[in-house]
């Protein structure tokens, strides 16, 4: 069950929060109801699922990963894709949950603009759970510590997704993070000792 007037703490709560400003913003009304953003809540944590087949050798390098290691991370989208497929048989999730998981988990690598992997989808091929999620994803990645970087600043933050606007992401969906980043902001500074890998900076 999704809380109502949760306060998300992580990348996948982000998520619902974007949704919930698109809904706000009568974009995808028809699409954004409350059972989409329930199902949001439960399947976005699982993205990254399939980085249990990955080395962590990988997963936890300190430096940029070589052509070949970052060949390999990027199998990290088929596997997640078959581990779901795995789990929604034997656990017969509802379809409606395990559709967006599926979506999110296979495509929040894609890009807008056709650049992204495994299928190099473009613009509205991409699902729109996955546009949403990437955002918010992107946002996390920056704003939190990771063996090869250090964490970046809200602003800096903003700056990079705004830059990617119509490339990686969808101009829709970042206008309206543009129009919630003050929510992101208080949601890190909120969070920061419950998550300590999670938006690490304040400012």
């Amino acid at each position: 069950m999704l809380p109502q007037d949760s306060c998300p703490k992580n990348g996948d709560h982000l998520t619902v929060a974007l949704a919930r400003k698109l809904r706000e913003n009568l974009v995808h009304g028809k699409v954004i109801n409350d059972r989409f953003l329930e199902d949001l809540y439960n399947a976005a944590p699982l993205h990254d699922i399939g980085k249990v087949g990955i080395s962590d050798s990988i997963l936890h390098k300190p430096s940029k990963l070589s052509e070949e290691e970052f060949h390999i991370m990027q199998g990290h989208v088929e596997m997640g894709a078959q581990v779901l497929g795995e789990i929604s048989r034997r656990f017969k999730l509802k379809r409606s949950l395990y559709h967006l998981a599926y979506n999110i988990c296979s495509c929040h690598h894609e890009k807008y603009d056709g650049s992204g992997y495994p299928l190099g989808l473009k613009g509205q091929e991409i699902p729109l759970e996955a546009r949403i999620f990437t955002i918010c994803d992107v946002y996390d990645v920056i704003r939190s510590k990771r063996p090869y970087k250090e964490p970046l600043s809200h602003a800096e933050a903003i700056k990079a997704i705004l830059a990617d606007r119509g490339s990686h992401f969808d101009p829709e969906i970042v206008d309206a993070f543009l129009e919630c980043g003050s929510m992101f902001y208080d949601i890190c500074l909120l969070h920061i000792e419950d998550s300590p890998g999670f938006c690490q900076m304040g400012g």
